[in-house]
């Protein structure tokens, strides 16, 4: 018997070299720091310049509506998406392709590969990610700003 009952020819279970795929669970994370450095940069300041927008002037971040701090996070989902969303594309065809046979040698070649195909295959399913970036960004800086509302109410700096 080997290792959690399955015998040595059948370890490990189902061909997959668990080893390996370890390696390329860690291999992207240089891919994913491309896609999520700039972007996450962009969103902040997105969130935050379009709040300043909406702060009336000579009043505080307490002072903005409800509506303002939903619209701001909208946006910055938005933009937060269109700017990573080709990396996000070739992210995600590098990890899939590590299971089944390298078709990718790296990020580069995956980037070829799939600029080949067309510009707007880096952007398959962009309309549906946007669908779901407003509301769900509206609804994350709206409980982000509440928490903070009711956290600091009493600091005169906030």
């Amino acid at each position: 018997m080997g290792f959690g009952g399955y015998s040595k020819e059948a370890w490990p279970p189902f061909g997959v070299n668990v080893l390996q795929e370890v390696y390329n669970f860690f291999s992207f994370f240089h891919t994913n720091l491309r896609k999520l450095i700039p972007s996450k940069g962009i969103y902040f300041t997105t969130y935050e310049y379009s709040c300043r927008y909406f702060t009336p002037p000579g009043k505080r971040r307490k002072d903005v509506s409800a509506w303002a701090i939903a619209l701001s996070g909208s946006l910055a989902g938005y933009v937060y998406w269109i700017s990573c969303y080709p990396f996000d594309i070739l992210k995600t065809k590098m990890q899939g392709d590590c299971f089944i046979k390298n078709k990718y040698k790296n990020f580069r070649d995956c980037f070829w590969q799939t600029k080949n195909s067309g510009w707007r295959s880096l952007f398959n399913g962009l309309a549906t990610c946007l669908v779901r970036a407003g509301p769900a960004n509206a609804a994350g800086f709206s409980g982000f700003e509440y928490a903070m509302y009711h956290m600091t109410h009493n600091d005169p700096h906030y």
